[in-house]
């Protein structure tokens, strides 16, 4: 599986350095922590959840790469069960999610500045910034982002969820923005896995006192 971004001369790597590069990359990685290939003797925990695959993908493309999913098949040529069924958890994910993924660029920051769950992809004419957030904590009512800065036109839709846009304040006079989930019911979110939301006129806070370039999270 292949998802690019239309991003030419990329080089190959299997790790992520989790911060923007200047040379296009592409990051390669296994469902099986333990092989290329498919293994009978393969237990549940050496492969990699559906979380984890979208913390990879999303901070892959965050940072500027491409990403390459690896699915051994067995010797009969068959797709196992279990990749299958990550395969299918991706794509659905996807299809509502895609627009945050496919032909998007990395925005000014990557990592959030304030919330280590978030990370950001940009439309390519920089109209739209994407805020993926891995984490959604029960009982929710507010969600931070400490690096957009918004405007008198700034708004803020939930990918996927029927609710429109959404009610948001400014969290301080330099920048980042508090928006109100508390209308969204947990049950009721298209994602099971991660979320999107998508901010339309933002910009990126120019008072941050810490270089993104230095920000690397390992789950």
């Amino acid at each position: 599986m292949n998802i690019f971004n239309h991003r030419n001369k990329s080089t190959i790597a299997e790790y992520n350095v989790q911060v923007q590069s200047s040379v296009d990359s592409s990051l390669l990685y296994h469902i099986d922590r333990g092989s290329w290939g498919f293994r009978r003797t393969a237990k549940l925990n050496d492969y990699l959840t559906i979380q984890e695959l979208l913390y990879q993908i999303i901070t892959t493309v965050s940072t500027g790469g491409n990403v390459l999913i690896n699915v051994g098949p067995t010797s009969y040529g068959k797709i196992a069960p279990i990749f299958e069924e990550r395969l299918r958890q991706m794509g659905s994910w996807l299809k509502v999610n895609g627009e945050a993924i496919y032909s998007s660029i990395p925005w000014k920051y990557q990592n959030d500045t304030t919330n280590k769950d978030v990370w950001y992809t940009s439309s390519k004419d920089k109209q739209f910034v994407y805020a993926c957030l891995l984490v959604w904590s029960k009982n929710t009512t507010e969600i931070t982002l400490g690096a957009p800065v918004s405007s008198s036109s700034t708004s803020v839709t939930l990918l996927g969820s029927d609710v429109g846009p959404l009610n948001w304040r400014p969290a301080s006079e330099s920048g980042g923005i508090i928006i109100d989930v508390s209308n969204i019911k947990t049950y009721s979110l298209a994602s099971d896995w991660a979320w999107v939301f998508k901010l339309e006129n933002v910009s990126g806070s120019e008072l941050l006192n810490q270089n993104q370039d230095d920000i690397i999270y390992d789950y």
